[in-house]
C-alpha cells in the first residue's frame, strides 16, 4: 500500500480551549498519500462550530520539504520541519486489541500510541485499522497542542471511508494551483488549527504489526471584512 485516497467522513471534530474559551471544529475531506512519491494531498472543508465553514486544500511535498495550503485562493507555504511520515505503526504503539462491527463482519485492531509518537499534540492517541487489509478505521488524539502562544489542551477525533489503493490522477493532488507559484502570504488575520494530520501512516499488510500517523498541521487564513 505505497499510495492510496481515502476520506475522512462527517464528525471529525477537534476541541481546543483557546485562551480559556473552548473551540469546536468539524472536519470533512479527501486525501491522497503517495508514500513512494513522498507526499501527501488533500481538499475539503473545516467548519468552525458557531462560526464560518470555509474550504481548504494542502500539499506536502517531503522532497522539497514544504506544505502549501490554500484558503480562499490565497496560498501559503510553510517548511514540513517534522520527521517524513512512513507507512508502518511506530515500534513503541502498543497493541489493545480485536473487536468487530456488525455481525462479526469486520474485525479491527486497536492501538495506542506512545507520547513521542502523536506529533503536534503533547499527549497519548489511539488507532484502530481492519484486520486483514490494515486500512485505517479511526483515530483519537488527546493532549496538549504545540503552538507559539503556549500549550492549548486539544481532544480530536475522527474515522475514515472510501479508501482506495492507487492513486489514478495524481496531478488533481499534488499540482500546485496557480496561487502557488507566487507563494503568497495572507494579510489578514493568521490563526493555525492543528486539523488533519491524521493518521496517514498505515499498516502496511496483516504481518506488520508496525503502522500508524502524524499530524498534518493546516493554516487558516481568515480575512478581516
Amino acid at each position: 500500500m505505497n499510495s492510496f485516497i481515502i476520506t475522512w467522513y462527517p464528525g471529525g471534530s477537534v476541541g481546543r480551549v483557546q485562551n480559556g474559551t473552548a473551540v469546536g471544529l468539524q472536519l470533512y475531506y479527501d486525501m491522497a498519500v503517495d508514500f513512494t512519491g513522498q507526499r501527501v494531498g488533500g481538499a475539503g472543508y473545516i467548519t468552525v462550530v458557531g462560526n464560518v465553514s470555509f474550504a481548504v486544500q494542502f500539499i506536502q511535498l517531503w522532497k522539497q520539504k514544504k506544505q502549501y495550503t490554500i484558503v480562499n485562493d490565497v496560498c501559503t507555504v510553510a517548511p514540513l520541519d517534522r520527521p517524513e511520515p512512513s507507512p508502518c505503526i511506530p515500534s513503541s504503539a502498543t497493541f489493545i486489541g480485536y473487536s468487530t462491527q456488525g455481525k462479526n463482519e469486520l474485525t479491527i485492531q486497536s492501538w495506542s500510541l506512545a507520547a513521542s509518537d502523536v506529533g503536534l499534540i503533547d499527549g497519548h492517541g489511539y488507532l484502530s485499522v481492519s484486520n486483514v487489509t490494515c486500512v485505517p478505521l479511526g483515530v483519537s488524539l488527546m493532549g496538549r497542542q504545540k503552538s507559539e502562544q503556549g500549550p492549548v489542551p486539544m481532544l480530536f477525533s475522527g474515522g475514515h471511508l472510501n479508501y482506495t489503493s492507487g492513486i489514478p490522477d495524481p496531478g488533481k493532488w499534488f499540482d500546485l494551483p496557480s496561487s502557488c507559484t507566487q507563494e503568497k502570504v495572507s494579510s489578514g488575520l493568521k490563526r493555525e488549527y492543528a486539523v488533519a494530520d491524521w493518521p496517514h501512516r498505515h499498516l502496511g499488510n496483516a504481518q506488520w504489526a508496525d503502522g500508524l500517523g502524524s499530524l498534518v498541521k493546516i493554516t487558516a487564513n481568515f480575512h478581516s471584512s
